[in-house]
């Protein structure tokens, strides 16, 4: 009796297990290890219409790889989401971001490269950062943000100088401003993002009540993708089809425009970017002080 208790115990916990280890992977997580090139039913002796394996010495596809890291950084990168006026010496601020960005989602890399293969339209990024104003027309800032539906984080950081701020009768805001970031969550996919933002922009005063910041921006985003070591047929025991996708370094032209307003302590920013067949919507809500 106590060996049959003992095995339906074990075999329970290898149930649990096993659950837990496939629920660790969210619908927005990569995929990256179905990114190779299948190989035919024939050499796999798979069945017609089965999912393949790409075989003992798999081949990598870049070109998907390059793809679906490109529309995930456009999402996980810096974004804007302030006015070329910084917040001046005094100036702090705590902010709120949700983020939404279109994703090709018909498209074979989305189809194949994540856990979910009926992938949304969009993918949603959360954020909450702080700004912090400075001498000489300073402002820097950080950030951590959340890829909602997966266990994907990034990290990041910038600085903005307001080139000309100090001068009251210049009739425009210019300034420029250079972000980092990174993700970390993921064992299949590491991304690295730079940015770099020139804004043009005026603040007024309106019924003496808010203060309106209307901004143009041109942000180009610079993606860095790597890949950890992956397995091709992770469910088949007798293949051992491991590799590494290339490193990827992508260019990705932004142009965005927004306006900000400020009452008292709190502002609201809302902007629109676009970027190479994707277009991300933003608000910023934040508490200053």
């Amino acid at each position: 009796m106590f060996s049959k208790f003992s095995l339906k115990r074990s075999a329970l916990f290898v149930l649990v297990a096993s659950i837990a280890i496939n629920a660790s992977a969210l619908e927005n997580d990569p995929a990256l290890n179905r990114l190779c090139v299948p190989v035919s039913p024939q050499e796999m002796g798979s069945s017609p219409g089965s999912i393949l394996p790409c075989g003992k010495t798999p081949v990598p596809d870049s070109q998907s790889f390059r793809s679906l890291a490109k529309e995930y950084g456009v999402a996980l990168g810096p974004q804007l989401s302030s006015p070329a006026k910084t917040l001046g010496i005094n100036g702090f601020q705590f902010d709120l971001q949700f983020a939404v960005t279109s994703i090709n989602k018909n498209e074979y890399y989305w189809q194949q490269g994540i856990d979910d293969r009926t992938p949304e339209s969009q993918l949603v990024v959360s954020r909450v950062g702080l700004k912090k104003g400075l001498s000489a027309s300073l402002e820097l800032g950080t950030d951590v943000a959340y890829l909602i539906g997966s266990e994907m984080w990034t990290l990041g950081g910038y600085a903005k100088w307001g080139i000309h701020e100090m001068m009251d009768d210049f009739p425009i805001n210019f300034s420029v401003k250079g972000s980092v970031s990174k993700t970390v969550g993921s064992a299949q996919l590491q991304l690295s993002m730079y940015g770099a933002d020139v804004i043009v922009g005026k603040t007024f005063g309106l019924g003496g009540v808010v203060t309106v910041s209307p901004y143009l921006a041109y942000s180009p985003l610079w993606v860095v993708a790597r890949s950890g070591i992956l397995d091709s047929a992770p469910v088949e025991p007798n293949i051992v089809g491991q590799f590494v996708l290339p490193q990827e370094s992508i260019n990705v032209q932004r142009f965005g425009f927004g306006t900000r307003f400020v009452t008292g302590l709190f502002s609201f920013t809302p902007e629109f970017v676009l970027a190479d067949n994707q277009q991300t919507i933003t608000v910023n809500l934040g508490l200053n002080f």
